[in-house]
C-alpha cells in the first residue's frame, strides 16, 4: 500500500521533469494523479532536477498527500533518487497516517520495501507523547523503536497497588485516575520492553509490556502487563521488596530474593524463606507467577511442613467476570462470607455487577466447584450470593452524616444433599469528619438449613455489627481499624468479635507503605501504592507499535 504510494509520488514528481529540467519552477499544486487505486497530490514551492545523480528536488512546503488512504507527508525538503528508487524526507518532517502524527528531521522511503525509515521521530498520539530514535511504517500500522514517552493528561496518576490491600472490593476506582489534588515529587525510571498501542473508532488501548520501575536507581517492581483502557483497568505488579508476614499455616516468615522475566512477559518471584513461632523455627520458599490472567502463590516452611498455595486464573473466553479460584490451606475470599479457609478447594467464580436502578446496585457472585474440609472429607459445592444497597446517600447532610441500605442473600447446595441459605438487610451510615471517616453497618437476618463444613459456616451471625474507619494523624500516617460483632453469638463457638483487623498507611502521597494485622486469623497484610503522576511518569522503551483497528 505505502510501496504504491511511494511509486506514483515518484511518477509525479517525474512529471515536472518536462517543465523544470535543472531549473528551478514555481509550484502550487500539482493536478491530482489517478493510478492504482489511489489519488496522490503533491505540492511545494519549487522543484529541481539533477540529471547527473537522476534526483529531483523538492523544497519549501512540500506536502505529499494520498486522499484514499488518510495520509499526508509534509517536509521542508523531499529527494527522490531515480537511481537508487529512495524518497529522502529532510527538515521538519511529518507523517500523519490517519490521526498518527510522527515528527523527526529525517525520513528515508525505500521504494523497494514496503515501510518507511524516520530518523529520531518524536509521534503525537491520541493518549501520549513518544519520541524515538527510529520509527517504521508498514502498511496501517506504525512501529518505533528504542525511545521515550509521557502520558499527556496533566492531572493523571497511575496507581500501582500490591499486597493484600489491593484486592479491597471497595477500592474500585482503578489504575489511572485523575487527581488534581496530588502533586507527586518522586521521580520514577520505568523501562518497558515493548508497548502496544491499538487505536479503535472510540477509544484506545495501551499496553506496557515487561515493564520495570526504579526509584533513584533502586528496582522496586516489576510489571508483566501494564494496561490503560478507557473502560476497565486491570494490572499486576510484582515488587522487588522483601516479603514478610504471618499465616497459621506457616508461622511469622521473612525473605528476600529475585523477579525473574519468563515467557512472554509474565514474572516469577522466587526466594528462601525463613520462618520462626513457637519456640521452634523452620526455612522454605516461596514462589509467586504473575501474568495477564494469573497469580498463584506457594509457600512452604519446615516449621509446620504445608504447601500453602492460593491463585486465581481469569477465564475471558467466558467472560472478564468469570475466574478460576482454588488454593490449599490458605484463606479464599467469599463474596459477603468473608475470607474462609478449607483444606483444599477449585472453583469457578463469576462476580459481576447485574443492574443500576433507582439509586440502586445489584451485584451477583456465583461459584461452582469442589472443597475438601480438614479430615479428608470432599464434597461438590454450589452457591449463588447476591448484594443489593444504595448508590447515593438516602438522606445526609454534606459529607458529615449519609444513610443508606444495604442487603445480601446467599444460597448453597452441596453433593451432598445439605443446603444453606442466608439472607440479611440493614442501614448504613457514613461519615467524613475531616481527617476522621467513619463506616457503620447493622444487619438483621436468618440462617436456614445446614452445611457439610465447618469452615464455611456463615460466622456473623442474625444480628450482625459492622465498623471500619480511618483517622489522618499527618500527610504521612494513617490509621485504621475494622471490627465485625456477632450479637446473638449464634457461630458455632460463640464468639461475639467475629472480625478484628487493625492497618496503617506510612509515607508521603505518592508512595505509601501500607501495613495491617488480622487478629481472627493470625495474619499479616501489607502492600504499597505508587503515584506515578504525569509530569514524572516518562517511561522508556525498547519497541512500540501502533495497530490501527
Amino acid at each position: 500500500m505505502i510501496k504504491k504510494f511511494l511509486i506514483t509520488a515518484g511518477l509525479i514528481v517525474a512529471v515536472f521533469l518536462n517543465n523544470a529540467c535543472y531549473g528551478a519552477v514555481d509550484e502550487d499544486e500539482t493536478a491530482p494523479l489517478k493510478g492504482s487505486a489511489l489519488i496522490v497530490k503533491l505540492k511545494s514551492d519549487n522543484i529541481r532536477y539533477n540529471p547527473e545523480e537522476e534526483q529531483f528536488v523538492a523544497t519549501g512546503n512540500v506536502v505529499i498527500n494520498i486522499e484514499d488512504q488518510d495520509i499526508t507527508i509534509k517536509s521542508e525538503e523531499v529527494i527522490f533518487d531515480q537511481l537508487n528508487q529512495v524518497i529522502i524526507f529532510e527538515k521538519n518532517v511529518e507523517i500523519n497516517k490517519q490521526g498518527s502524527i510522527i515528527h523527526g528531521d529525517y525520513a528515508r522511503l525505500d521504494l523497494t520495501v514496503d515501510s518507511a525509515l524516520i530518523g529520531k521521530p518524536d509521534a503525537d498520539l491520541t493518549q501520549l507523547n513518544i519520541e524515538a530514535e527510529t520509527a517504521e511504517i508498514i502498511s496501517e500500522d506504525i512501529e518505533m523503536l528504542r525511545g521515550k514517552a509521557t502520558i499527556n493528561e496533566k492531572d493523571l496518576v497511575i496507581v500501582l497497588t500490591t499486597g493484600s490491600f489491593g484486592s479491597n472490593r471497595d477500592n474500585n476506582r482503578g489504575m489511572f485516575q485523575i487527581r488534581p489534588d496530588i502533586d507527586p515529587r518522586i521521580k520514577y525510571d520505568i523501562k518497558a520492553k515493548e508497548v502496544l498501542i491499538e487505536e479503535y473508532e472510540y477509544y484506545n488501548i495501551i499496553t506496557l509490556k515487561n515493564t520495570s520501575i526504579k526509584l533513584t536507581k533502586f528496582p522496586v517492581a516489576k510489571v508483566p502487563v501494564l494496561q490503560i483502557t478507557t473502560d476497565r483497568e486491570d494490572n499486576r505488579v510484582e515488587t522487588m521488596l522483601p516479603e514478610f508476614g504471618h499465616r497459621q499455616e506457616l508461622g511469622a516468615y521473612f525473605g528476600h530474593g529475585h523477579v525473574f522475566h519468563v515467557y512472554k512477559g509474565n514474572t516469577l518471584k522466587a526466594l528462601p524463606i525463613f520462618s520462626w513461632g513457637r519456640n521452634s523455627v523452620g526455612v522454605g520458599g516461596m514462589g509467586r507467577f504473575m501474568s495477564r490472567n494469573n497469580r498463584t502463590e506457594v509457600f512452604y516452611s519446615t516449621l509446620k511442613n504445608k504447601v500453602v498455595m492460593e491463585g486465581e486464573h481469569k477465564l475471558g473466553f467466558i467472560s472478564r467476570d468469570t475466574m478460576l479460584q482454588y488454593g490449599s490451606h490458605a484463606y479464599i475470599d467469599n463474596g459477603f462470607f468473608g475470607a474462609q479457609r478449607p483444606h483444599y478447594i477449585i472453583e469457578i467464580v463469576d462476580d459481576r455487577k447485574i443492574k443500576d436502578a433507582y439509586n440502586l446496585r445489584f451485584l451477583l457472585r456465583s461459584s461452582a466447584g469442589f472443597a475438601e474440609e480438614t479430615g479428608d472429607f470432599s464434597t461438590a459445592k454450589f452457591q449463588l450470593q447476591g448484594s443489593l444497597f444504595t448508590i447515593d446517600s438516602l438522606l445526609g447532610y454534606k459529607d458529615y452524616i449519609d444513610l443508606g441500605i444495604a442487603s445480601n442473600f446467599s444460597i448453597a447446595a452441596y453433593g451432598t444433599g445439605d443446603a444453606h441459605g442466608v439472607v440479611r438487610a440493614g442501614p448504613t451510615l457514613t461519615s467524613n469528619l475531616g481527617p476522621v471517616k467513619l463506616w457503620l453497618a447493622y444487619y438483621q437476618g436468618g440462617i436456614y438449613g445446614e452445611t457439610p463444613f465447618l469452615y464455611d459456616r456463615y460466622f456473623y451471625g442474625r444480628s450482625n455489627l459492622v465498623a471500619r474507619g480511618s483517622v489522618r494523624l499527618t500527610k504521612y500516617l494513617t490509621l485504621g481499624y475494622l471490627t465485625s460483632f456477632n450479637l446473638t453469638k449464634d457461630n458455632w463457638n460463640n464468639q461475639l468479635v467475629v472480625e478484628n483487623q487493625v492497618f496503617a498507611w506510612v509515607g508521603p502521597e505518592e508512595l505509601k507503605f501500607k501495613i495491617g494485622y488480622d487478629v481472627e486469623r493470625t495474619r499479616t497484610v501489607f502492600g504499597f501504592d505508587m503515584l506515578l503522576g504525569s509530569e514524572n511518569s516518562e517511561f522508556e522503551f525498547d519497541k512500540l507499535k501502533v495497530i490501527q483497528k
